[in-house]
């Protein structure tokens, strides 16, 4: 299936099974407030190790949010994939940040809720994914979520790392 036809699906999918909140919470309108800064921040530098790649990232994509949890790494082979556990709960809005090392050209993120449907997936084709940035990822219910790393083009390490709204 197409990546973008996913994406659309994947929202479609949660939507009917609850997993976001219809209305604006208060947490969604925070994160609808909250700067991207994308104007005046750099990209990393190209040859910046990929956990101090996403410290650049976070100024660019998650300003004004709050880490949750240790910055997450791994190693992928061409067309690997790798999972990850997220817990997620109900009254914030999360966004995941990943890099890649220049090896891994195409680093994709995709999100799955706890019965396995998809949530959400990066669209870009570089090697810094960014999901939750268009639409919140904002749960309506706790749970045990699967965030999956793929390396669709080269190989190599890669660090993701969760960060939230305050409420």
């Amino acid at each position: 299936m197409h990546r973008r036809s996913i994406a659309t699906l994947a929202c479609l999918t949660t939507i009917a099974s609850a997993g976001c909140a219809p209305e604006p919470s208060q947490a969604v309108q925070e994160l609808q407030a909250t700067p991207l800064g994308a104007e005046t921040a750099p990209l990393p530098d190209p040859l910046a190790p990929p956990p101090d790649a996403l410290v650049a990232l976070a100024k660019r994509y998650a300003s004004g949010l709050i880490t949750e949890g240790p910055v997450l790494e791994g190693e992928l082979a061409q067309g690997a994939r790798s999972d990850h556990l997220l817990v997620l709960v109900p009254g914030h809005c999360y966004r995941v940040i990943g890099a890649g090392e220049s090896s891994l050209q195409d680093l994709d993120l995709a999100l799955f809720d706890p019965t396995g449907a998809p949530v959400t997936e990066d669209p870009g084709q570089d090697r810094y994914p960014v999901i939750g940035v268009q639409s919140g990822i904002c749960p309506s219910q706790p749970g045990s979520f699967r965030l999956q790393a793929h390396a669709y083009v080269g190989q190599g390490k890669y660090a993701l790392r969760l960060y939230r709204t305050a409420q």
